[in-house]
């Protein structure tokens, strides 16, 4: 819920202008990376320098490979539909099922709290291993991506709400999938590697919410209270949502590439 509350306390334009400023740290810390071995040459022997230069090297070769940008874009896609729901699920139920809030936060309450069951689970187990990472979050974005488009189009709240627990149950998916990969592709990088993957999440993050309302936005002179065309604007989200998990399973394959690399 942060960007939804960022948004309604400094506008989405304090929001947008925050996530740049946070990519531009992301930017200087890379020129700063590339830098910090050229700022030791003098007080380093050649055969050091010559070291550092291959280590910086090799650390930009990890952090921009196919895997770590699989491994990106994996994040991405989860924060974006995640974001989305936070965002604006309780407008669905309420928009188009006609429950009161009260309702709508039960149902809600309920999602909420089997995907934090499944996190857990999931994360006291690792029956695939580091072999298997990427068959368990394509797995998973793909039975999310089902459920979803599912619960989007469900014709009541009881059947929306099931379709949305199955989609929390499958979270704890990610746990034994895409999510451990920023600690196990480079141990020395990790730091690096899951501050890229958040600070571009982040911006995954608040662009859902966004892109959803201008989606949803009714067009001037139309009746937006009717039931058929509240099943067309949720059900342009559903199909959102489905391509959103299409492209998760596609950053998922990526990482089949990712090697355990030790620090030297």
């Amino acid at each position: 819920l942060a960007p939804a509350v960022a948004a309604a306390t400094f506008g989405w334009k304090g929001v947008f202008i925050a996530t740049a400023v946070a990519a531009l740290f992301v930017a200087m810390a890379s020129m700063r990376l590339e830098q910090a071995p050229k700022q030791k040459e003098r007080n380093l022997s050649p055969k050091d320098s010559v070291t550092d230069s291959k280590d910086a090297g090799s650390s930009y070769k990890i952090l921009f490979s196919i895997p770590s940008l699989s491994l990106y874009l994996c994040n991405s896609c989860d924060n974006f539909c995640k974001y989305i729901l936070n965002a604006w699920l309780a407008t669905m139920f309420v928009e188009r099922y006609q429950v009161s809030a009260a309702e709508a936060g039960g149902w809600l309450a309920i999602v909420e709290a089997v995907g934090v069951v499944s996190r857990i689970l999931a994360g006291m187990r690792d029956p695939l291993g580091e072999k298997f990472r990427w068959a368990a979050s394509s797995a998973t974005f793909l039975l999310q991506g089902a459920f979803l488009f599912l619960a989007f189009n469900a014709p009541n709240p009881k059947s929306c709400a099931l379709f949305l627990t199955l989609y929390a149950l499958c979270t704890g998916g990610h746990s034994v999938g895409f999510r451990p990969r920023y600690f196990e592709t480079a141990p020395h990088l990790a730091g690096l590697l899951s501050g890229y993957g958040n600070t571009i999440a982040s911006m995954a993050s608040a662009m859902g919410p966004v892109v959803i309302g201008m989606l949803l936005g009714s067009k001037e002179g139309e009746d937006a209270e009717s039931d058929d065309d509240d099943d067309e604007r949720w059900n342009k989200v559903a199909w959102l949502m489905l391509t959103a998990a299409l492209v998760g399973v596609a950053g998922a394959m990526g990482l089949q590439g990712v090697k355990h690399t030790k620090q030297v």
